[in-house]
C-alpha cells in the first residue's frame, strides 16, 4: 500500500494532478490508498477531486509538522512559499517509508511512501 505526498500550486486541476501521479507511479497507481499534503493545500479543488475520483483518503498536515521531517531533497522555494522545506516528501514520510523522492511538473510535486 502506498501513500503519495502532493504539493501543488494554487488552481491546479484534477487532470494535471492525475497525469503526474500516473506518470510517477505507472501501474503501481492501483496500490495508492491515500494522499497527504499541507493543510492549506488540502482545500484545493483539484486535489480533493483527485481523491474522490480515485477513492483515496486525504490527510492534511500543518507546516510545522512537515517542517519537522528530515527530507532528502528540501526546497528553499517551498520554505519561502509555505513555511516548510518540503510538502510532498515530508507528507508522504509521515505515513510510511519514502520509496520515491519528489518528482515535479510545472504545477505539482509528488513523492511516494510505502505504508508498513
Amino acid at each position: 500500500m502506498l501513500v503519495i505526498g502532493i504539493g501543488a500550486r494554487t488552481g491546479v486541476t484534477v487532470d494535471e494532478l492525475e497525469a503526474l501521479v500516473v506518470e510517477v507511479l505507472g501501474d503501481k497507481v492501483d496500490q495508492v490508498i491515500a494522499v497527504a499534503t499541507l493543510d492549506t493545500k488540502a482545500q484545493e479543488t483539484g486535489l480533493r477531486m483527485l481523491c474522490v475520483r480515485r477513492g483515496w483518503n486525504l490527510h492534511s498536515h500543518t507546516a510545522e509538522q512537515l517542517a519537522a521531517v528530515d527530507v532528502p531533497t528540501p526546497s528553499t522555494k517551498a520554505k519561502a512559499a509555505v513555511g516548510t522545506p518540503s510538502v510532498a516528501e515530508a507528507a508522504a514520510m509521515l505515513h510510511g517509508k519514502l520509496t520515491k523522492t519528489k518528482a515535479s511538473s510545472d504545477v505539482a510535486t509528488v513523492a511516494v511512501a510505502k505504508v508498513p
